[in-house]
């Protein structure tokens, strides 16, 4: 499960994020807020996931190593 889900949580999150900017746009947010807070949030939940379930088992960086990135 753990191959398949890198090829679905991905897609997932950019049409997430498609969707979040469509949506705000519709609500007339302003156009840098819309396209900004969904990247932003999409690129947090991406980080978290890959610290979760590294791409390579080998690859898991310690914590200073992200605190220092």
């Amino acid at each position: 499960m753990n191959r398949v889900l890198p090829y679905l949580w991905y897609p997932a999150f950019f049409a997430l994020a498609i969707a979040m900017f469509a949506m705000m746009l519709d609500r007339e947010s302003h156009l840098l807020v819309a396209l900004y807070i969904p990247i932003a949030l999409v690129a947090i939940a991406i980080v978290g996931l890959e610290l979760v379930f590294p791409a390579r088992a080998d690859w898991r960086p310690s914590r200073t190593d992200v605190e220092s990135d």
